[in-house]
């Protein structure tokens, strides 16, 4: 269980003017008092050393002197600081308070309890410093976490311990330890949500543990939704499914679930290629019809070549459709002395496949 402490100092200060018995206050606002006075200044926003950034939102704050009564409206401010006359005071926090995370930019809310006493007396003295401490709870985290900084002379400290227990987690989910698929390959998305279930879930799939994201979208908490997988997927990088709770379309973190994704490098069906001539017997200048066959993973196209010496020249080398047979005019000047052969290769998208090929001798005869 997560425990956040906000420290709240009053800094010893002399001003001149006159009291007021109710007033309705605004943040940052000074008035002037004849009487010895202190001034309470509470930073609403911190830093954890770990990065994690979180927001005190307090729409209403009520502070109620001997004979001075403040009532703060505070929504939408980041901290609040006003001077207070000498003397005993209650603070009293309004039910609507909630402490937010800065998540991607934008403050969410985290699920939380204040634990300490609520309202709360203290003590203003002219010349010394008071200290009046808000005790939260922030439940579902399970990473120890500790910050101190100073606002002025006010001191703020944070601390986060490990330690939720099993009736703290509002929500919980629950997926696959793993998940395989390869590019271009239709994944099917699981969970299950018990507690506080949400009526949506963000979904996610990145690669090196943020660095790219190929996958974020909101959706229907029903327990499952498919992703075809990019063709283009590195099987050597690290990749993993992110789901977590969401409402009105916006994400919710009070629970959340890592799955590793193993991409796999996908299987390729084999293909054979067979030429349907056992020969080719063809003079200078004289067009033969080169036929084929292939099966299993049949090609769009072929590569087909003809060559002398295993490739010392090439007479004929193009992609063509695969038809099954393709006409050839040879040269007329030929050097009868090489030996020669025809070759064919699948291919797709006007690039060489290499996954079969078939070589057939290519005889020139004399006219």
């Amino acid at each position: 269980m997560t425990k956040i402490q906000i420290i709240m100092g009053c800094i010893p200060l002399l001003l001149i003017g006159c009291a007021v018995e109710n007033h309705q206050t605004t943040v940052n606002e000074v008035e002037d008092r004849t009487e010895q006075r202190g001034r309470i200044a509470i930073p609403l926003t911190a830093t954890s050393s770990s990065g994690l950034t979180y927001r005190l939102a307090l729409p209403d704050v009520l502070l109620v002197g001997a004979d001075e009564v403040h009532h703060l409206h505070l929504q939408g401010v980041s901290d609040f600081d006003i001077s207070l006359r000498e003397g005993e005071w209650m603070m009293e926090i309004s039910g609507e308070w909630r402490l937010e995370q800065l998540v991607d930019g934008a403050f969410v809310p985290v699920s939380a309890e204040m634990t300490s006493e609520n309202p709360q007396f203290f003590d203003i003295y002219g010349g010394e410093t008071t200290l009046a401490t808000i005790t939260f709870q922030v439940l579902g985290e399970d990473q120890p976490d500790e910050i101190e900084f100073q606002h002025g002379d006010l001191e703020i400290q944070i601390e986060i311990e490990d330690g939720a227990t099993e009736s703290d987690i509002e929500c919980s989910i629950q997926a696959p330890e793993e998940y395989r698929a390869s590019p271009g390959e239709l994944l099917t998305i699981d969970w299950e949500m018990d507690g506080n279930r949400s009526e949506e879930v963000y979904v996610a799939v990145f690669s090196e543990l943020g660095q790219t994201y190929y996958l974020t979208e909101i959706t229907e908490n029903d327990g499952t939704m498919g992703w075809l997988l990019p063709e283009d997927l590195d099987p050597n990088l690290d990749y993993h499914v992110y789901v977590e709770d969401a409402e009105y379309g916006e994400r919710r973190t009070t629970c959340w679930r890592y799955t590793s994704l193993v991409v796999t490098v996908p299987e390729t069906e084999e293909c054979h290629v067979e030429f349907a001539a056992a020969d080719y017997q063809v003079a200078p200048g004289e067009t033969i019809t080169i036929e084929w066959s292939m099966e299993g993973n049949i090609s769009e196209q072929v590569y087909l070549s003809a060559h002398s010496e295993g490739g010392q020249h090439y007479y004929l080398s193009t992609i063509v459709g695969n038809t099954g047979s393709f006409e050839w005019t040879l040269p007329e000047e030929i050097d009868f002395d090489l030996s020669y052969n025809l070759y064919v290769e699948d291919a797709e998208a006007d690039a060489r496949r290499s996954t079969c090929w078939r070589y057939q001798a290519l005889e020139i005869v004399r006219p």
